[in-house]
């Protein structure tokens, strides 16, 4: 570069050592190097100047910052379920790839490709968690299949719980994996098409009609393949949030189904033993039953309702504690296990008591009345114990 005085010893005097544009080129350089402005006789000249020498290089400056934050945040892009797929499509060039058929099928397999890799690092990085949650969800994998000791009413209900666990912890990574490698399959499937056209006689006119037919655009692909994704985080997250309720909920429904099958079956056998013992008749003791019946079948109904609530983790009550043995249990564990108890006296009184209140006002003038009083006086009893 030239100092001041050699610019105005050697061009500014007219000196021969340059030419006329040499020195028209020094001139701009020395502008451009102090950052000044020159006031041209033509004002467009001057307005063009200030384009390229002035608003130009900041403009480059700031996109190359930009360009530097956009690379920063490719490097730290990781999987979640508030994942922007916009932070991974800004480096697509769009309305290019729209734009061409050939650039359109290269950008989809790069996008599955991407993504999917996304994917094996969150599997990587949770996966005890997965495996947690796939332990369960492969528990209720199968199709429910009836019970004929049940009803219809009472295996609609088992069905309805079991559909239910099936689908929260049916976390499907393997359909979500499925499903993107189908679309990256069609996009290659279009570029072997193109190369079989290639090898034809009529390529111009099959190209031509290849490039007219219907086709989804790339943002939808990238939006509709992030929301594939994105349903699969929402149920994983969801599990490691309530991870603890999610293994006892998993572990009482099992529990409750056990249990009442085996009521259907070995209590039901169970009271018929102790009535047959004392030659009560099977339409009496059948009726016992059927009460027996409706009381547990509405115990049963309260399940699901409150898994759904602790699932959530989102209901006030759920965040209630309640210390026992040491160990802080969630409020709807602690309804669940009052419920589990109010079963056992129910049971209990049915096989217990419920013989001996027949037998005391059998033989009675108005016994029937009397009967059914005191036998509703007893669940009633046993009933607001429960609700102290």
């Amino acid at each position: 570069s030239i100092t001041k005085k050699e610019y105005e010893a050697d061009i500014l005097s007219g000196s021969k050592i340059y030419s006329e544009e040499e020195r028209l080129k020094l001139t701009l350089k020395l502008f451009v190097k102090n950052a000044l402005e020159p006031i041209f006789e033509d004002d467009k000249i001057t307005e063009l100047y200030k384009k390229i020498f002035i608003e130009k290089p900041m403009l480059l400056e700031k996109l190359n910052e930009l360009q530097g934050k956009i690379d920063k945040t490719q490097e730290n892009i990781s999987l979640s379920s508030s994942f922007d797929y916009n932070t991974l499509l800004i480096k697509y060039d769009v309305k290019l790839i729209n734009n061409s058929i050939i650039k359109y099928y290269e950008a989809i397999k790069n996008w599955i490709d991407e993504i999917m890799e996304l994917m094996r690092e969150f599997e990587n990085a949770k996966s005890d968690v997965i495996r947690e949650c796939d332990l369960i969800g492969l528990t209720f994998s199968k199709k429910y299949e009836e019970n004929l000791n049940l009803n219809h009413k009472e295996n609609e209900l088992f069905k309805q719980r079991h559909e239910y666990f099936k689908k929260s912890f049916g976390i499907g990574l393997n359909d979500v994996n499925l499903k993107l490698l189908s679309i990256k399959k069609q996009a290659e499937e279009l570029e072997d098409k193109i190369e079989k056209i290639n090898s034809g006689d009529n390529s111009i006119k099959e190209l031509g009609l290849l490039e007219k037919e219907s086709r989804a655009t790339f943002e939808f692909i990238a939006e509709n393949t992030a929301n594939i994704i994105k349903k699969a985080l929402i149920r994983i997250e969801n599990f490691e949030r309530n991870r603890e309720f999610s293994n006892f909920a998993a572990k009482v429904c099992e529990e409750w189904t056990k249990d009442y099958r085996l009521f259907k079956t070995s209590k039901k056998e169970e009271l018929r033993n102790i009535s047959e013992e004392d030659s009560i008749e099977e339409e009496v003791w059948t009726g016992w039953f059927d009460d027996w019946n409706n009381l547990r079948f509405i115990i049963e109904e309260k399940l699901l309702p409150l898994i759904e609530r602790g699932l959530k983790g989102k209901i006030i009550t759920n965040e209630i504690k309640f210390s026992e043995n040491g160990r802080e249990i969630n409020i709807i564990e602690k309804l669940l296990e009052l419920l589990k108890k109010y079963k056992e006296e129910i049971d209990k009184f049915y096989i217990e008591e419920r013989k001996g209140i027949y037998q005391k006002f059998a033989f009675q003038v108005g016994g029937d009345l009397q009967e059914k009083f005191e036998t509703e006086s007893e669940l009633f009893k046993i009933t607001s114990s429960f609700q102290e």
